[in-house]
């Protein structure tokens, strides 16, 4: 993905997401759902 600010790297990538989310990052939030990660 690009534009969004998930890195490419795939554990990379889950840690910026959980470390997004625990903020209330919003696009993170929908990334993971349109993945189906758990982002709680």
């Amino acid at each position: 993905m690009t534009g969004t600010g998930v890195p490419k790297d795939e554990r990379k990538g889950l840690k910026w997401i959980h470390k997004a989310t625990f903020q209330g990052y919003q696009p993170a939030i929908d990334y993971c759902k349109e993945h189906g990660y758990k982002w709680y």
